[in-house]
Order: structure tokens, then sequence, then C-alpha cells
């Protein structure tokens, strides 16, 4: 398997053997059995993400280029929705 982002390391290829790919299959039988994805899938809604896109792009529309602040804003949305507007401005 070769690999574009080990070179900075000068790592090339990468080999796994026997007990490499066991221990890989074992993790993700762990993460993507049946069980475990019925674990995770309960409660789930994609309402909070859609909702703080909504107010990113109302704080950061896209026919505006903040090159300087872009972090800086979508850190205090960020903080915004995570938190009550007065908890945010402590």
């Amino acid at each position: 398997m070769k690999s574009a982002y080990l070179p900075t390391r000068n790592i090339t290829r990468l080999e796994m053997d026997d007990n490499d790919k066991s221990i890989l299959a074992l993790i993700l039988e762990m993460r993507l059995s049946e069980t475990a994805v019925k674990s995770v899938s309960l409660n789930t809604s994609t309402q909070k993400a859609e909702a703080f896109n909504r107010a990113a792009i109302a704080t950061m529309p896209k026919e505006i280029n903040f090159s300087r602040n872009f972090s800086g804003r979508l850190a205090a949305q960020t903080l915004k929705s995570n938190n009550s507007v007065a908890e945010a401005v402590k």
C-alpha cells in the first residue's frame, strides 16, 4: 500500500503482517459490529449540526471574505451556539 503522506518521514510503504491484520479486524468488529452501531444510533439527530451551520453562515456570509478574523468569528459563534448568550459574553 503506497501512501502520499508518509514520505515526509521517509516511509514509502506500509506492510501489515498477520498480527496487524487480526488486530485491525478486532478493532473493526468492535466499532462496526451490529451491537456497536445500534448503541450509537439511538437518539441521534442532525438538528444541532444543521442549526450550527445556519448560525455560522449568518455570522460569516459566503459573499464576504473574512480572511483576518474567520477563526475568531467561528469560535465566537461556536461559543454562542453551545452556551446561552449571557454565558458567552461573561
